[in-house]
């Protein structure tokens, strides 16, 4: 039987986060104070340890690869042939993940279901949709018999891939304004209405 003033799980404590620096909300630390005479704050495991998370990104993941594998038997691409499926898969994903992670940021601490939309979509789906081992291959097979070919197909998706990201995040801020500004209009409009 364990004593109630024990920690849950035994892990290290995060390291002390630097002045001016974001805190990493995956690296464990202290969640929750105790209760009761004697005890501390209660320490929990990292969230790649927890089993819920863990889940979670193994089930999103599922889904993401069986989507891409979806699109990589639709549309093959040719013997030898620059591989478009693969690089469309990539830049999508690079996109939608600039965008997620954006949105989630300014909508608050990485807590409940925005964690869980970014274990969830960022990591599982996005994750098992983006294929950069695909992209290893691919470029391999092309360095062969076409090496300017391969090197163009590996440079096009690092370079497209980063602008969709950036891409991404441009167009989850730009949503985000833009949705700020109307609330505030709104509760402007309101307020005007409440005080005549």
């Amino acid at each position: 039987m364990r004593r109630p003033d024990t920690p849950t799980d035994s892990v290290a404590p995060a390291p002390p986060a630097s002045p001016g620096r974001p805190v990493d909300p995956d690296a464990g630390g202290t969640d929750a104070v105790g209760s009761g005479p004697g005890s501390g704050p209660v320490r929990r495991r990292p969230v790649h340890l927890r089993v819920r998370w863990v889940l979670l990104v193994a089930l999103g993941g599922m889904i993401g690869t069986a989507v891409r594998e979806a699109l990589v038997l639709a549309f093959p691409a040719p013997a030898h042939g620059f591989p478009l499926t693969v690089l469309g898969i990539n830049v999508i994903g690079a996109f939608a993940l600039g965008s997620l992670l954006e949105f989630l940021a300014r909508r608050g601490p990485d807590q409940g279901a925005r964690r869980a939309a970014r274990l969830g979509l960022g990591t599982g789906v996005l994750g098992g949709f983006t294929t950069y081992s695909a992209l290893a291959a691919d470029t391999a097979q092309l360095v062969g018999p076409a090496p300017g070919t391969g090197l163009l197909y590996l440079a096009a998706s690092v370079i497209v891939g980063t602008a969709a990201a950036w891409v991404g995040i441009a167009a989850a801020a730009a949503f985000s304004r833009r949705r700020e500004r109307r609330r505030a209009r709104r509760h402007d409009r309101r307020r005007a209405g409440a005080a005549t």
